[in-house]
């Protein structure tokens, strides 16, 4: 695969754990093998090789940009798997202050784990995997990136500023393909939790204390205890590392109101709001590794997740890009 000619460097080779796709840099690699090599040579106390190891050592360092407080802290075996890594968490720091394309990239580090997609592809054609990396650093054909459109950066269906965040969340023509994703999400996590022998209702109306309809996704009853659970879901573009909790405040700003209501309508005592934030690029967050743990929800939980929103936003970008407009 050619990537497009934007394409951040940072991006090729930061770590694949953060969605980066860990190309080999042999501009590194040359200082990396030497440092090993002179790093064996002193552990050894070689006697046949004249040169100042220390010297040697500090000289790799510096062509790497890698300050010396951290060669005590390197282990004694896999130095150059350390090195590297080093490297290639500098580029990942690198892509995050890209100004356009490094937004939201902050988020890909915290669950690890959720990004084995990127070298694995499991259940994602070519033709999508591809269409995820360009989303993954922000390089698809919308008309805000630089190079895209000879004419304007407006959005082809509405007019307004057409970012990649606009298509994902906003714009009206993707409206019913978001509604989808997101309905398919909470399904999955319904259907989970029922796995755990909760009593679970979907897309429940009831009123806030204010008599104003309010319409949750999710209400997971524990009969046992008499609790219960509202499960607000929502699948937005990365913005920021801070977004998860903001979702969460938001649902519970939204959905506290309606308590009273709930509790009288399934006889329960208590109920906890859970805002839960999903990325549009298939981002999972820690905030959702703890809740699937709370309730001890199947682990495969988290690629059947990521896999569905993968699939769902790759339709909603290529639905903008190439499917006809509302007024057609």
């Amino acid at each position: 695969m050619q990537p497009p000619g934007d394409t951040p460097n940072s991006f090729l080779y930061s770590s694949k754990c953060v969605k980066g796709l860990g190309i080999f840099k042999s501009a590194w690699e040359t200082y990396i093998q030497q440092f090993n090599k002179f790093f064996f040579l002193k552990k050894i106390k070689c006697e046949f090789y004249n040169n100042n190891f220390d010297e040697q050592l500090q000289f790799c360092l510096n062509k790497l940009k890698i300050d010396t407080k951290v060669l005590p802290e390197l282990p004694k075996k896999q130095i150059s798997l350390s090195l590297r890594n080093i490297m290639r968490e500098k580029e990942f720091l690198d892509w995050c202050s890209c100004q356009q394309k490094g937004i939201g990239v902050a988020l890909y580090s915290e669950v690890k784990a959720a990004n084995q997609w990127i070298y694995r592809k499991q259940g994602l054609s070519n033709s999508e995997w591809r269409d995820c990396l360009k989303m993954t650093c922000n390089v698809a054909a919308v008309r805000a990136v630089p190079g895209r459109s000879t004419n304007t950066n407006r959005c082809r269906h509405c007019n307004e500023f057409e970012s990649l965040a606009h298509v994902m969340w906003y714009c009206d023509h993707d409206e019913t393909a978001r509604i989808k994703r997101h309905n398919d999400i909470r399904h999955l996590i319904a259907q989970a939790l029922e796995e755990k022998g909760f009593e679970v209702h979907e897309e429940v109306c009831g009123l806030s204390e204010a008599d104003s309809i309010r319409r949750i996704d999710i209400i997971a009853i524990n009969r046992l205890h008499n609790h219960a659970f509202i499960v607000d879901p929502t699948v937005r573009f990365e913005k920021s590392a801070d977004q998860p909790e903001k979702v969460h405040q938001e649902k519970c700003k939204i959905y506290e109101p309606t308590i009273p209501y709930y509790k009288s309508k399934y006889n329960v005592k208590t109920i906890n709001v859970i805002g839960l934030f999903f990325g549009a690029r298939g981002t999972l967050v820690k905030q959702f590794i703890n809740f699937r743990k709370q309730f001890k929800l199947r682990p495969s939980l988290d690629y059947d997740i990521i896999l569905k929103i993968l699939k769902s936003s790759v339709y909603i970008l290529r639905n903008h890009l190439f499917g006809l407009s509302k007024t057609c």
